[in-house]
Parts: C-alpha cells; sequence; structure tokens
C-alpha cells in the first residue's frame, strides 16, 4: 500500500488558488482553474508503504501564453509559494 496525493495550484494576480485534489483514495475534488491564471503547478506527495519519508515534487503544468516571463516571474515575488523555495521547476 501507498499514499499518493496530486494537488494543483494556480497563480492568478489576487495570489494562489487550489484547484484539483486527488488523493487516490474516496476524496477526489475537481475545480475549474480560475479565468485569470497564469500558471498552474501540480504538487505530488507519495510515500510508499514501510517508507518512513514522503517524496514530495512540485511541476508547472501550463503558463499562460499571454503573460510575460517577467510578469510570472513578479506574481511569484509578490505570493512566494512552497516551490518558489527551490524546490519547483
Amino acid at each position: 500500500m501507498h499514499n499518493h496525493v496530486n494537488i494543483l495550484y494556480h497563480l492568478t494576480p489576487r495570489g494562489w488558488v487550489v484547484g484539483n485534489v486527488n488523493m487516490f483514495t474516496d476524496l477526489n475534488l475537481t475545480v475549474e482553474p480560475p479565468a485569470d491564471s497564469v500558471e498552474t503547478w501540480e504538487h505530488e506527495i507519495y510515500q510508499s508503504s514501510g517508507s518512513p519519508s514522503e517524496e514530495d515534487a512540485w511541476h508547472m503544468v501550463w503558463s499562460s501564453p499571454t503573460v510575460s516571463a517577467d510578469d510570472r516571474k513578479a506574481l511569484h515575488e509578490k505570493f512566494p509559494h512552497e516551490q518558489d523555495r527551490g524546490s519547483g521547476d
């Protein structure tokens, strides 16, 4: 048995918004991305059976083609998030 959780986070001009949550159990929450999203990141948490530690990874899965990299960077600086501490892509 193992635990596996995927959570989507959307960066918007208002800050971070939680999106889909999939726990590979009985809980699966589907949320439409906000219309003003500029990036979507996936946070994956995995723990193998018998393992004392979790594996934790962040991946950017989408970015708006209409928002510049500089504008997205400015939003990351304004609204720091866990993946901005160096664990993301």
